[in-house]
């Protein structure tokens, strides 16, 4: 069982990593709008918060809890990925005529419908998985076999794709 202070820190990596997303993107717009000073600030900023993110993943490494438990909790998140949250999401996004928006969350609820099966998949036979894994840079969809010409969820080229190790 986790203590209260693991997931205060699990809390913690999750807000310096999101943090450090906002700082980069607010400095590319200040650095678009003209404002270098604070863009070249807030760039720095979120640079020290991913240290400081990557520190905290470093201490909870070791307090993690049964594998098996995380397993079954991510198979749970991700059908409610992509039989709830995202299509819902996508809906909104569609209604507000952010198409763009909106057709990103479609490939989200199908990259996490994908990322369910391979977990199934793997789960029920450890022999099933696969030697290497292909993932899509624009997407995250998961090919088991390689890389293919063009990704099937959003259509990305082969050299997008990254291959594990």
């Amino acid at each position: 069982m986790a203590f209260k202070w693991d997931n205060d820190m699990a809390n913690a990596y999750v807000k310096s990593t999101v943090s450090a997303a906002l700082n980069n993107l607010y400095s590319m717009r200040l650095k678009k709008d003209g404002k270098t000073g604070l863009a070249k600030l807030l760039e720095a900023i979120g640079f020290a918060e991913e240290i400081n993110a990557r520190r905290i993943l470093m201490h909870l490494r070791g307090k993690i809890e049964d594998p098996e438990v995380y397993i079954q909790d991510l198979m749970r998140i991700k059908k409610e990925s992509f039989s709830e949250d995202y299509p819902c999401i996508s809906r909104a996004l569609k209604q507000s005529g952010s198409e763009t928006a909106s057709e990103a969350f479609e490939q989200f609820g199908e990259v996490a419908k994908i990322h369910f099966d391979l977990i199934e998949k793997v789960k029920e036979n450890e022999a099933d998985a696969a030697s290497f894994y292909h993932i899509c840079a624009v997407c995250g969809y998961i090919s088991e076999t390689e890389a293919p010409e063009k990704c099937p969820v959003c259509g990305a080229v082969k050299s997008k794709f990254k291959t594990t190790e």
